[in-house]
């Protein structure tokens, strides 16, 4: 756990911009904690610590393989990509998906 990662002060802002998004599964979870990462404290580039950090923050349940998520969101639906070192950053793709689709309105008419 990276306990520097998020002070105190932020706390509340993570837990709050989470909550508004709704996240359904824990791909969607890793698209808005990554996207809350890059907006909020400029951190474009995450591993799985930052993952692991930020689900302790908001208390919730982990997936049991952290790194299944990120290839998970990253070949089925093009949220995340790696560099060559591993790290994995969120996409165009990742970031119009949270901005626009969450929280999901399943009841929204479809134009």
């Amino acid at each position: 756990m990276l306990g520097n990662l998020v002070n105190k002060d932020q706390v509340g802002n993570l837990k709050s911009f989470y909550t508004g998004k709704e996240p359904s599964s824990h791909v969607e979870v890793y698209a808005v904690l990554s996207y809350w990462l890059k907006d909020i404290l400029g951190i474009n580039q995450i591993s799985i610590d930052e993952i692991w950090t930020l689900y302790k923050v908001i208390d919730k349940k982990p997936p049991r393989v952290l790194a299944q998520t990120f290839r998970d969101a990253k070949s089925k639906k093009g949220y995340f990509d790696v560099t060559d070192d591993g790290k994995y950053y969120l996409t165009t793709i990742g970031e119009t998906f949270v901005e626009h689709d969450l929280p999901s309105r399943n009841k929204e008419v479809q134009e």
